[in-house]
């Protein structure tokens, strides 16, 4: 239990409230915000996309300068350092070697590459296993694939026959000791929708002892919950930039065990050749530029890279987000700050009725909240309804199926939560 006297609650808003004015772009009526105010916009979704880094936006004006004079970019070095430097930072978030890292656009393009390497392998009557309510990106292709090759997708459901809901992670070991799927392919920590956690070790544990594939989508906690990549031994991960890795928009990173790097990529382009055709000044030998060779392919995860994902301004600004990350990481700041706040959070909203997940179920960053079962208010209607008032109110939460999904970061404050607080039990009191 939170208490007033057990956190120094004006050390940690003004913590926030640093974050907020030395660190992001936090604007209001063209003001950077410095200090709380009862109208500022209280940002509790950064599990949709996280606010701009300052140092980001900086970076990106290196990338415009570096393109607003292209007579001075050199071939292929230019054009491959910034996703040089991305893929290393990267690859230290996760405590994985960089040859083991691939930049790419989406996680859809992680999946779409999976499935370029196991379609082979895949035969009618093969399950492949996902979770229930997975996300489409996760998820679309996989049912392809096995539509496409006579096998079955079953999802894991942790629902039970009396309504109420079990961990996940024994729902899914459970499944893969019952249907031996040759992939399982889900996320790393916790469900998208409502921050419920996964135990990844132990699901991975059981994958490797029937010799199942593991796809992991490590978006929605990796650089926030620490991610052990020796203990889980996945085969694949997959991480959008945009959320808790403080990128750009439209970049992702794959990680690919070394067992799988003599895979072909799903693109095909000079860069991930060891001889795409260009010689060391920058010119072309153009009768090599169409001599494809099956195993030309250059060593480790790189030869999955996506095709033009040097990108001056996304990667120039994606290097500022992790090294920020990176950062934060190294003393667990952004843990250390959200705990207490997702403790007084479930504190105050379940004392008006709300449902909320026990401490053991949730993740420390991403948290469901519920009207009751059967509650009038639990309808979608009225969900949509909440939404709108909480926008009226300057206040931004996610509704992603029956629950109101709150996410915190290093610039929440214990105000932030209680004007959340205050609008629920208004919506509550209404009838």
């Amino acid at each position: 239990m939170i208490t007033d006297d057990s956190i120094d609650w004006d050390v940690h808003t003004q913590r926030a409230l640093n974050a907020r004015k030395d660190l992001f772009c936090f604007v209001a009526d063209d003001k950077v915000l410095g200090a709380e105010k009862s109208d500022d916009p209280v940002y509790l979704n950064a599990a949709y996309i996280m606010p701009l880094l300052k140092a980001s936006a900086n970076a990106a004006k290196e990338g415009i300068q570096m393109q607003s004079r292209p007579w001075k970019l050199r071939y292929p070095g230019d054009f491959r350092h910034l996703a040089e430097k991305a893929r290393d930072l990267f690859a230290n978030v996760i405590g994985a070697p960089t040859s083991t890292i691939s930049v790419i656009p989406s996680v859809a393009y992680a999946v779409a590459t999976v499935v370029n390497h196991i379609r082979d392998r895949i035969t009618k009557g093969d399950c492949i296993l996902l979770l229930h309510d997975q996300y489409t990106s996760n998820a679309l292709a996989w049912q392809r694939l096995a539509e496409e090759k006579g096998a079955r997708v079953e999802f894991v459901n942790r629902e039970t026959s009396d309504e109420s809901n079990r961990e996940w992670t024994a729902a899914v070991v459970e499944a893969v000791k019952k249907f031996s799927p040759i992939l399982t392919s889900i996320p790393a920590a916790c469900h998208w929708c409502d921050g419920s956690n996964i135990n990844l070790a132990e699901v991975s544990k059981a994958c490797r002892s029937l010799s199942g594939l593991l796809f992991v989508d490590g978006t929605q906690s990796v650089g926030v919950v620490p991610f052990d990549l020796e203990q889980v031994q996945p085969d694949y991960v997959a991480v959008s930039g945009y959320k808790w890795l403080c990128c750009p928009y439209g970049l992702a990173f794959m990680y690919v065990a070394e067992k799988h790097h003599n895979s072909g990529p799903l693109e095909m382009h000079g860069l991930v050749r060891k001889n795409g055709g260009f010689m060391s000044d920058g010119s072309y030998d153009v009768k090599e530029l169409y001599n494809i060779r099956a195993n030309d392919y250059i060593e480790g995860a790189r030869r999955y890279d996506s095709g033009q994902n040097n990108n001056f301004v996304t990667l120039t600004m994606a290097i500022a987000g992790l090294e920020q990350v990176l950062e934060w990481q190294r003393d667990d700041d952004v843990r250390k700050h959200i705990e207490p706040l997702m403790e007084y959070l479930c504190e105050r909203v379940s004392s008006v009725g709300i449902v909320v997940p026990p401490r053991n179920s949730r993740s420390p960053h991403i948290v469901g909240l519920r009207f009751p079962r059967g509650s009038q208010k639990a309808c979608a209607r009225e969900l949509a309804c909440l939404a709108q008032e909480l926008k009226n109110r300057n206040i931004f939460v996610s509704i992603r199926g029956d629950s109101i999904r709150v996410s915190l970061h290093i610039w929440t404050t214990k105000s932030d939560i209680d004007r959340l607080y205050y609008a629920l039990a208004d919506f509550i009191a209404q009838p």
